[in-house]
């Protein structure tokens, strides 16, 4: 992982602030004031399926028209087969090749909001 594109990816993009840096290259953003997410170098650059983060105030078509200003590539399932998260699923990529689904903060997965 390069350490300076992340840190600029999730500082930028995100809007996540670094909290700490681990021993083993490790990059750690706040996630409000109880949590973090944590990024660590992969064994296998882009191995990962997708990571998913739960945003604050959703706004998806504007966190779409935010991102495409600033040159990212986003990406929209429209399939309601697809609507886990309880509307269009949003990805974009991460530079280092992996791909992030945002949705509302809160939302743990198939059960629901929390």
């Amino acid at each position: 992982m390069e350490a300076c594109r992340s840190v600029d990816f999730h500082a930028r993009v995100l809007d996540l602030a670094i909290i700490s840096w681990s021993a083993n290259e490790g990059i750690n953003t706040g996630l409000g004031s109880e949590s973090l997410l944590g990024l660590y170098p992969p064994a296998n650059p882009g191995s990962m399926n997708h990571l998913c983060i739960g945003v604050n105030d959703y706004e998806p078509e504007a966190m779409v028209e935010k991102l495409l200003g600033q040159g990212i590539e986003v990406r929209i399932n429209r399939n309601p087969a697809n609507r886990t998260s309880g509307n269009d699923q949003r990805y974009l990529k991460h530079p280092d090749g992996i791909t992030v689904q945002l949705v509302q903060h809160g939302y743990l997965g198939p059960a629901g909001l929390k």
